[in-house]
């Protein structure tokens, strides 16, 4: 049995995609371990997953300057430590790194002690973490067409995202029960990601009536933003859905979301239109902004920018995407959408033997 070392955190989007690799390899001839952050996101779902987790320590890899820079350094120093400790004693066949701060130390661990490496991109760009990591590892694998020719090395495996399967099998009249809609108008569903969106949860809900004359909508809206609105058989938000979000995925007609790469790829894979608002530059480092202009280009979904994001341009580009849904779902059709799943499993099973020869 390989043992197979699986580290990144910070994010949902650095961790769900490890979770679904995990479901999609054979438990009979791979065991997991989990290196993260201690105290963290990664470390609370992993641990709900029964997945041994060891934690370390972590410091922020900040593109601008910050006194915290320096402090950060000794964790990461003593992160790198804390790591070799842990990967000496578990000695797993291969590290898989999803990227976020946590993995840095962690990836030059694995390379000190000759562990084979893979690492994985989700968005367009290499983040600042896989940049530190990608001259040390053996494969690197991406999401989008695009990124291979931006890394400019050898070693590159075009294989998408891998996403949780059950996605793919939800059930649209279950979605439907779950809302209380009866399904006799398209359905919007809405999502903030895990924590969801003030700009979005605002914008939408000053425009509810307006919008349940056209649609039913489904909004997920994160922790504590749940609407006062209650409009039967029209409206229904949720905080967080995990087990059943397949079902709501299977109950729309058009999904408006954040353009995060985990989600955006959910998405072309249910091959459902999609209206992205992406963060905006002074929220993030514009990796989703740069997502959009792909997908924008291609005519795989619309685009609605952070700065143009009024209630009323909101339920204009709503109508606007519902309208022109054949020309995406179309498009999607013929889009190259990798099964990232598989793609990983071989590129494990490549490396692994590689090891062997």
């Amino acid at each position: 049995m390989y043992k197979i070392a699986f580290t990144g955190g910070g994010t949902a989007g650095h961790i769900i995609p490890n979770i679904a690799l995990m479901d999609s390899l054979d438990n009979k001839q791979y065991s997991f371990i989990y290196v993260g952050q201690s105290d963290s996101m990664e470390e609370q779902i992993i641990k709900q997953k029964g997945v041994t987790f060891y934690p370390i320590s972590a410091g922020k890899l900040r593109r601008y300057f910050s006194w915290k820079n320096v402090s950060d350094v000794f964790r990461v120093i003593k992160g790198f430590f804390q790591a070799k400790k842990i990967l000496r004693e578990q000695s797993p066949d291969l590290l898989f790194s999803k990227g976020g701060f946590v993995c840095v130390p962690v990836v030059y661990a694995a390379h000190f002690l000759h562990i084979p490496i893979i690492i994985h991109e989700s968005d367009l760009t290499l983040g600042l973490a896989n940049r530190l990591s990608a001259p040390i590892a053996d494969f690197i694998c991406y999401t989008f067409e695009q990124t291979g020719s931006r890394i400019g090395r050898k070693n590159i495996r075009h294989t998408g995202i891998p996403i949780r399967k059950e996605l793919l099998s939800g059930e649209r009249d279950k979605g439907l029960k779950l809302c209380g809609f009866d399904g006799n108008l398209p359905v919007v569903l809405v999502l903030g990601g895990s924590l969801g969106s003030q700009s979005i949860n605002v914008a939408l809900n000053s425009q509810l009536e307006a919008l349940t004359e056209i649609f039913q909508v489904c909004h997920i809206c994160g922790k504590n933003n749940r609407s006062i609105h209650s409009i039967p058989n029209r409206y229904q938000s949720f905080e967080y859905v995990n087990e059943d979000l397949a079902h709501l995925y299977a109950m729309a007609d058009l999904i408006v979301a954040r353009a995060g790469a985990t989600t955006v790829y959910e998405i072309l894979k249910l091959r459902k239109p999609g209206l992205l608002v992406p963060l905006p530059l002074n929220a993030s480092r514009g990796d989703q902004i740069e997502n959009c202009k792909i997908l924008s280009k291609a005519e795989l979904a619309n685009v609605l920018y952070e700065e143009n994001l009024t209630p009323e341009n909101l339920v204009q580009k709503i109508i606007e995407t519902y309208n022109n849904k054949s020309i995406y779902i179309n498009n999607i059709a013929n889009y190259d959408i990798k099964d990232g799943n598989e793609e990983l499993i071989n590129a494990i099973q490549e490396l692994l033997k590689r090891q062997q020869s």
